[in-house]
């Protein structure tokens, strides 16, 4: 995979990024990050580093220099079959990837996965993402037709909005973790006694 500036049309020197097969390509909105994917279902995330770096990043792959920094990657657990679509979140802090199982998320800060989310049973695999400028998640099947999720950062609300009080202190030790200080999750809602 190469990199080519914009200004110029010229490729950027060094070597191309370690990533053959590449079927899908995204870059996060602020340019430092690029997500990769190929047709054995392989995801790369790949992030600037200056070059000092790129020795402590020994389980990653190194690619493309660039002013002073490299190219560094981070491959994605993945199980799917075929991946067809990916997109980043407008802050880029998640991944979005989309295959014939499911939408996938990863924080793209510590190449986690963060979860998947839900797919009606009758709908097909989703074959393009996009992330709105609010945040939410659009999704489109080859059967025309169109999924929308909210932004994760909506969550947390929609889910205080169902709940008439919090998880009391008790119910937070036992299910939460004693070790973990106590704090209400929604904090306009009365805390049980």
């Amino acid at each position: 995979m190469r990199l080519w500036r914009m200004d110029t049309g010229q490729p950027l020197d060094g070597p191309p990024l370690s990533h053959r097969n590449v079927i899908v390509v995204g870059f996060s909105p602020d340019g430092r990050q690029i997500a990769s994917a190929d047709d054995s279902s392989n995801v790369r995330l790949w992030s600037r580093a200056p070059a000092r770096d790129s020795a402590r990043n020994a389980t990653h792959s190194t690619g493309a220099s660039t002013g002073g920094s490299q190219w560094v990657a981070v491959k994605l657990s993945f199980s799917a079959t075929q991946i067809s679509s990916l997109a980043f979140s407008t802050d880029g802090s998640l991944l979005a990837v989309a295959s014939d199982d499911g939408v996938r998320l990863w924080d793209t800060r510590t190449g986690r996965a963060v979860g998947s989310l839900p797919l009606a049973a009758r709908e097909s695999p989703v074959q393009h993402l996009a992330f709105t400028p609010d945040g939410a998640l659009i999704g489109s099947t080859d059967e025309g037709t169109v999924l929308q999720w909210l932004s994760p950062s909506t969550w947390a609300g929609l889910l205080c909005a169902k709940l008439t009080r919090n998880i009391s202190r008790t119910d937070w030790q036992q299910q939460v973790s004693p070790q973990i200080a106590y704090k209400a999750p929604c904090p306009a809602l009365p805390v049980p006694p």
